[in-house]
């Protein structure tokens, strides 16, 4: 074993592509099942691909939070060890169907093979036969920026249809039937601005916020699609509508939420341990009043002020006296 390598070197495929399909859905609602699904793999092999990745510190945490009516999960990653991992490995991953295995491992499509081939064939050449390839042929421009161009295309409808089947702002859109190559091609109308795909979802995410949950859709005389597009042409954007919170922001909420609640049950059961001790102490100090021939009694009787001890026994300065010196004996 090679110990000049990365960790992520030593990874079997099934490690690596849970850890390819987590960092590409970050910041999404997903569960074990969805991972399961979406990588090909089954629940086992992924829950124990996940235990691993978190002993090389990949996953840095993992946790369980309720989104709706599902049991969604919550984990937090290594951002620079992941990026490294994703640089060297994560490219070679398309999430936008379901992944497939046989008896010799994943089945990769050909455009990856491609792409890998592509790698490794540059890495074997040395400097010169680089330089001697480049300088005897003469590379199409015009072709290398079209290809480029569909392979980001591509790249960039896969996140926009990824988002639509898994974040949860995007169910009113799909049920209005906005397609993500319509969005894809939004973002090359406004590429001027530009428009980043990220601020794209983002403007669609406040829109269903605004035409939902503030009912505007009721006022529209257009359709949802449209009235977005029209914001869109006319602004270059769309302003958060009031109350609006992003997912992230919203996970956050609902993580302060638990916790909140968590620690009031802690502050309740530490209440509840006082008022049994006090309850236990006042029982046991009754007890000891009961018996003024007892050991007990007489250690009390000996500490209190003398004051106290020739005053009515029955009278609240002579009990108070007495429960002050039982609280003071050990392991009471």
């Amino acid at each position: 074993m090679d110990r000049s390598a990365p960790p992520f070197a030593h990874f079997t495929e099934r490690q690596s592509t849970v850890l390819a399909f987590m960092i590409h859905s970050k910041n999404k609602y997903v569960t074990l099942d969805y991972i399961a699904y979406a990588t090909g793999l089954t629940f086992a092999s992924v829950r124990t691909a996940i235990r691993t990745l978190r002993q090389y510190k990949y996953i840095l945490n993992t946790g369980r939070f309720r989104h709706l009516k599902t049991q969604c999960l919550h984990y937090e990653l290594d951002e620079i060890r992941c990026e490294q991992f994703w640089k060297e490995k994560g490219i070679f991953y398309d999430f936008s169907r379901p992944l497939r295995w046989d008896r010799n491992g994943l089945i990769q499509s050909a455009e990856t093979e491609s792409i890998e081939q592509t790698k490794e064939h540059s890495e074997e050449q040395s400097p010169e036969q680089t330089f001697n390839q480049t300088d005897s042929q003469t590379v199409n421009q015009t072709d290398l920026l079209s290809s480029s161009t569909i392979f980001n295309n591509k790249i960039l409808l896969t996140k926009i249809t990824e988002t639509f089947e898994t974040h949860p702002d995007f169910v009113f859109w799909v049920e209005e039937k906005l397609a993500p190559d319509t969005v894809l091609r939004w973002i090359e109308e406004f590429s001027d601005v530009p428009i980043k795909i990220e601020d794209m979802l983002l403007y669609l995410s406040r829109c269903s916020y605004d035409l939902t949950t503030l009912n505007k859709k009721a006022s529209l005389k257009n359709t949802p699609v449209n009235y977005f597009y029209g914001c869109i042409k006319r602004n270059k954007t769309y302003l958060p509508p009031h109350g609006f919170n992003t997912l992230e922001e919203r996970i956050l909420e609902d993580k302060r939420k638990i916790v909140e609640e968590m620690e009031n049950r802690v502050r309740e059961l530490q209440e509840l341990e006082e008022r049994e001790k006090q309850a236990e102490i006042e029982i046991k100090f009754s007890e000891m009043m009961g018996e003024e021939t007892g050991e007990l009694y007489k250690a009390c009787l000996d500490n209190i002020p003398s004051l106290f001890k020739d005053s009515d026994r029955s009278g609240p300065g002579f009990k108070t006296a007495m429960k002050q010196a039982f609280i003071k004996i050990p392991n009471i």
